[in-house]
């Protein structure tokens, strides 16, 4: 990935930038309804910078560089061997058939032998071990003949083979990792080696769960008459521990304002953003807007023409953002992915947040009449792969409380409002679900 600019490590918290045009501190002055390109830009902006940390590297794991990363030395830190067998010094050695030479001590890994190697004399060595001054190749043992404490070289070979020099991977200095690389495993791994303990990184932004709803009863508690269970509280603790999303709070309050509030105050004080589900429509027991209101957050907007999800919320404060899904739970969970994944993103240092979508898909054959008026966020199947693209099936029977067609699809589209249906070979972006492998 491109580096980003690297400046000093920063402690101080982010500052929030207010949503531009707001007229006051309640809903009233917010356009009703947008695009979901506006929306999603309006989100973007109202991001704040990441906040820099210094970590070590078994808590870096997922997280975005900060500052470009330098070989604080060489790599290999010393010469060492490529293989078993003996460390040898034969100048000359070239048309010398089967010498035999005395082996005079043993290189092993972490116990390297501790003088210069002299002409004509061999070590025995192991793979990683170092390979003493003198000695100017490695002899595989498969190229050997033991005689107790002396050793026939078969094929003295060339000269250098088989011995790994010090700095021939990296030199002290070299650049090794830019600003804006994820701190994956592998790269975890290589810093290691290179003896990095500590990296600077972008830290992980906190949020804090709150569903609403006096119908929902968490897993594992009796459902009494017209209850049922609280799948978005599941649906979104399980997305951002995937996303190694640090959760202080995941909580449910019934349909009040004093508890919505309450909640709402509690979060704040642990966390950037705020997601609740449900109560954000027009309904006697709706809360979430005024009560975000009352605990100070700024609205930036209120309902986006889209399907599902039309009823979405989200104000900036002074704590951080918050987002206010609807209750429906395909709705939680296309617009979860659609406006908070990019935020969280953008959140932990990506640059790339927000950005189109890089896979492109065919339809196969045409969808079932869609509804003109709203754009619309579509789950797709793939069937296969073909020149590149993938070949996409709708997932039938797509409504904003049917779990299971989530389940069935590998990703989603997000499609034009005046669309009727999805022509067959239609090609058309597509993103992935975060939880997809190898569709």
């Amino acid at each position: 990935m491109p580096g980003i600019p690297a400046g000093p490590v920063s402690r101080c918290a982010p500052h929030f930038p207010h949503a531009e045009g707001r007229r006051s501190r309640n809903t009233g002055g917010v356009p009703p309804m947008m695009s979901i390109a506006a929306a999603r830009e309006r989100v973007l902006k109202a991001v704040p910078e990441p906040r820099p940390e210094t970590c070590s590297l078994q808590n870096a794991r997922g997280k975005i560089l900060a500052r470009d990363v330098t070989a604080p030395g060489p790599l290999p830190r010393f010469p060492n061997s490529a293989m078993d067998g003996y460390a040898v010094c034969l100048p000359g050695a070239a048309g010398k058939e089967a010498p035999v030479l005395p082996v005079v001590g043993e290189s092993a890994a972490g116990h390297p032998y501790p003088d210069p190697l002299e002409p004509g004399t061999a070590i025995l060595i192991s793979t990683g071990a170092r390979v003493p001054d003198g000695a100017d190749r490695v002899i595989p043992v498969e190229q050997t003949e033991p005689q107790g404490d002396r050793v026939r070289i078969l094929d003295p070979g060339t000269a250098g083979q088989h011995i790994r020099r010090a700095g021939e991977e990296v030199k002290a200095g070299d650049p090794v990792a830019a600003a804006g690389e994820r701190c994956t495993p592998a790269l975890l791994s290589y810093l290691a080696g290179l003896d990095v303990d500590r990296l600077d990184v972008f830290s992980r932004p906190a949020v804090s769960i709150i569903t609403t709803g006096e119908e929902l009863v968490p897993p594992g508690t009796p459902l009494q008459d017209g209850q049922i269970r609280d799948t978005n509280r599941v649906f979104l603790h399980s997305l951002l521990r995937l996303l190694t999303i640090p959760v202080p709070s995941a909580v449910h309050v019934g349909d009040d304002f004093a508890a919505t509030l309450a909640a709402i105050e509690t979060a704040r004080a642990t966390s950037q953003v705020i997601v609740l589900t449900g109560g954000v429509s027009v309904g006697t027991h709706d809360h979430v807007r005024q009560a975000a209101a009352a605990a100070g957050f700024q609205p930036v907007f209120w309902k986006v023409n889209q399907q599902p999800g039309k009823p979405l919320f989200f104000a900036v404060g002074e704590s951080g953002l918050l987002f206010g899904l609807p209750g429906n739970p395909v709705s939680v969970m296309l617009t979860s992915l659609v406006y908070l994944l990019p935020a969280l993103r953008k959140l932990s240092g990506e640059r790339t947040a927000g950005a189109d979508p890089p896979l492109r898909g065919t339809f196969l054959s045409p969808s079932s009449p869609l509804k003109p008026g709203r754009e619309k966020i579509r789950l797709v199947r793939i069937t296969g792969w073909e020149k590149g693209l993938a070949l996409l099936r709708p997932v039938p029977h797509q409504q904003s409380h049917r779990i299971s067609a989530v389940v069935r699809a590998h990703g989603y589209v997000i499609l034009p409002g005046d669309w009727t249906e999805i022509p067959a070979g239609t090609v058309w972006p597509l993103t992935l679900f975060p939880w997809t492998v190898n569709p």
